[in-house]
């Protein structure tokens, strides 16, 4: 949302590194970064931010705590329906970010999947690399409320781990989010954050879910071509340091 000459966005934290945050925002392609100079931010805070420019993107440049309300104005992540772990691993340094997220269904007479909604996470930008997941979800097109866990990489792409359906107890039992799991080996997760590529693929051709097509065109090359494996991780990683 623009107005008064400003650009506000909601926005999640994915990782810091070096005072460089990174935050998720369904608004853009890209996520934002914001230079930090205060306590160290976690993944999974959510945040109301004001930038102090009319119409800003972040191909515009990166940004700090002069061009930008920064974390004045943190939001319940509760309230706009998730909650957030940040799970330490039993045998590696660093942790993983796992989500538990309500969606709901806007247009349960359509009878199909793909209309669930939540204001922070777009239900289309959910990826899974099971083939029975989507069959799994459609016993659910009709659902009120579906209750998904999400991991989440550094390239703010979204993979499922588990979901399940929204009853009326679990409304009492959120708490056993935040217990049930003790480690990100526990949760089942893959090394997205803490790997030195941490980003999430899809199992066609393994190419990353977010920014491939773009970054290749800049560069002259399909993205439809067949590269090794090598020669996409660096591409990636090369784009995550601009």
């Amino acid at each position: 949302m623009a107005c008064n000459n400003v650009t506000i966005v909601k926005a999640m934290v994915i990782s810091e590194e070096g005072g460089r945050v990174m935050l998720f925002t369904p608004k853009f392609e890209e996520n934002l970064v914001i230079h930090n100079q205060s306590k160290k931010r976690q993944p999974g805070e959510l945040f109301e931010i004001t930038v102090y420019s009319e119409d800003y993107h972040p191909r515009k440049g990166e940004l700090d705590e002069t061009t930008c309300s920064g974390w004045k104005v943190k939001l319940d992540g509760e309230k706009l329906g998730i909650q957030s772990i940040y799970l330490p691993s039993q045998n590696q340094k660093g942790k993983e970010l796992l989500l538990k997220v309500l969606f709901h269904n806007q247009f349960p007479w359509f009878g199909e999947t793909g209309h669930y909604y939540n204001g922070s996470f777009p239900f289309a930008k959910v990826k899974h690399t099971n083939s029975a997941v989507e069959a799994w979800l459609k016993t659910f097109s009709k659902e009120k409320k579906l209750s998904m866990e999400l991991q989440m990489g550094r390239d703010g792409a979204i993979a499922i781990g588990t979901a399940r359906r929204f009853t009326t107890e679990e409304k009492e039992g959120n708490a056993a989010f935040v217990t049930r799991y003790q480690s990100a080996e526990e949760a089942g997760l893959q090394p997205l954050l803490r790997s030195p590529h941490p980003y999430v693929w899809l199992p066609e051709g393994q190419r990353p879910l977010r920014g491939f097509a773009r970054i290749t065109m800049q560069q002259g090359r399909n993205p439809q071509e067949e590269d090794s494996e090598n020669e996409e991780w660096e591409i990636v990683a090369r784009d995550d340091l601009e």
